[in-house]
């Protein structure tokens, strides 16, 4: 969650964000031997006996896990280990955040149901805790994926646990040591690029393979030293819709681009309508002054138009003027703000839909960022330009013959290396046990210290409330 207030400089200090940022690379490092740990349990050996070099240093350091680099049959790979107990944690707050999910809900309206955001975040965060899975979707995304212009790496998949991934090293830095730290200069020709090589990426992968990274936040993209951009960490990856979603999902974006706003208010109430059905497609047994139940029906949703075309003309003004702040500048917020409203009418988006939005709210903030100058609805109608066939109905729509216009620097793909047996360690199981209660004990401690100060902040509170006249 911290990462993805980290990318929301429409609605946070500049100084927070950047704060919050540390979570993608710079989260406290393990110890050596807590990565010893972690191998022992998973292999029954140490790094030094599996790699013919194995370094301690961690490449980057995240809340789940961190990367360090090694030596394998004289190959150099990266090996993600996550750290001990984050499983059991991950748990905890989960249980804890689907309780204020519900209570929020009752309370306030929301762009999403807040319960299926919040079903869909604890898959999202079992995938990303079971390695294994993240190496099936890098898999997966390299054979479905036809846009070359963002590299996926080789997946050393056979030879991968449920907490330790091995996978092909890229020669580069990753986006956030640029966006944050200055690593790298970049040229404000090279920053519109890479924007546009990210939004490319994301939209064909959704509406072409309909298998996409979803989280695609400055630490999970590597500039390469070829120039070339690469996905890293596949743990959240999102699923497309049906054709006739994607369809009018499409053109929706499209319309909007190009500022025909009544043709994407139309395509969006189909999209949204043909998932779950709204107030349009209700039988009202009521008259009001007079006025048929068809008509009522009629009238409102053309107010529910005059609606969401007034928050689409709105994002056209505001996207395109540097002037303002990136709070208007933000296609997400605007976004979120015609879901809200359709929500308001009775409609609902489909689950497999939050992935995406995630997607959205990122990339936007992450270009806005990189370039000042980032224009979404210019890059939109470019896009829809170089890909027309995107919006054709779904049984016209071909996508066997899209290529990246952009030029591609990024090497053939070899084949998938060979398999590697490693043994596990029957005694690396009972310690998982002990070690799993040790942290959970650990834990509740924690959660009730903090509730002490809490009711202790609280009471006092109250004290002072009731001996101040106000």
């Amino acid at each position: 969650m911290a990462q993805i207030l980290a990318m929301r400089y429409e609605i946070l200090p500049e100084r927070y964000c950047r704060e919050f940022s540390n979570l993608f690379d710079r989260v406290r490092p393990l110890a050596e031997k807590e990565i010893r740990s972690v191998f022992l349990q998973e292999f029954g050996k140490f790094p030094e006996n599996i790699f013919q070099r194995f370094s301690y240093e961690p490449l980057a350091s995240a809340s789940f896990g961190q990367v360090h680099s090694a030596i394998l049959d004289g190959q150099k790979v990266a090996v993600k280990v996550q750290r001990p107990g984050v499983s059991i944690l991950a748990e905890a707050d989960t249980a804890i955040l689907k309780g204020l999910s519900v209570l929020v809900g009752v309370l306030f309206v929301t762009p999403v149901n807040l319960q299926d955001a919040m079903r869909e975040w604890e898959n999202w965060t079992r995938r990303e805790l079971d390695y294994r899975k993240e190496a099936d979707s890098a898999v997966r995304l390299r054979n479905l994926s036809t846009y070359t212009d963002i590299y996926i790496p080789k997946v050393y998949k056979n030879i991968s646990t449920s907490r330790i991934l091995i996978m092909e090293f890229l020669e580069g830095v990753n986006l956030n040591e640029v966006m944050q730290r200055n690593i790298v200069e970049l040229s404000p020709a090279e920053k519109k690029v890479i924007c546009r090589k990210i939004v490319r990426g994301l939209l064909l992968d959704y509406f072409k393979s309909g298998f996409f990274h979803a989280d695609p936040h400055p630490g999970n993209i590597i500039i390469l030293k070829n120039g070339g951009l690469s996905w890293v960490d596949f743990g959240i990856m999102g699923e497309g819709g049906s054709a006739s979603q994607g369809y009018h999902f499409a053109n929706f974006i499209k319309y909007s681009s190009e500022e025909s706003v009544s043709r994407a208010v139309s395509h969006l109430k189909d999209f949204m309508n043909g998932l779950k059905l709204g107030i349009g497609a209700v039988d009202l047994k009521f008259n009001w002054r007079g006025k048929s139940p068809k008509r009522i029906a009629r009238g409102i949703m053309k107010f529910l138009d005059y609606r969401l075309g007034k928050i689409i003309k709105r994002w056209a003004l505001h996207v395109i003027d540097p002037k303002v702040g990136l709070a208007m500048r933000s296609t997400a917020r605007h976004f979120l703000d015609l879901i809200s409203e359709a929500r308001g009418f009775g409609m609902e988006i489909p689950t497999n839909l939050l992935s995406f939005i995630r997607s959205v709210v990122i990339t936007d903030m992450v270009c806005l960022v990189l370039d000042p100058q980032f224009n979404m609805k210019e890059e939109l109608h470019l896009f829809f330009e170089d890909y027309p066939e995107i919006c054709n109905p779904p049984d016209r729509a071909d996508f066997s013959s899209i290529k990246s216009p952009v030029s591609t620097l990024i090497a053939s793909r070899a084949s998938e290396p060979k398999t590697v047996n490693l043994d596990n360690s029957e005694e690396g199981f009972e310690r998982k046990g002990e070690e799993k209660q040790r942290i959970l004990e650990r834990y509740i401690e924690q959660a009730s210290r903090i509730m002490e100060r809490i009711l202790e902040e609280g009471s006092r509170g109250l004290a002072y409330f009731a001996t101040t006249k106000i």
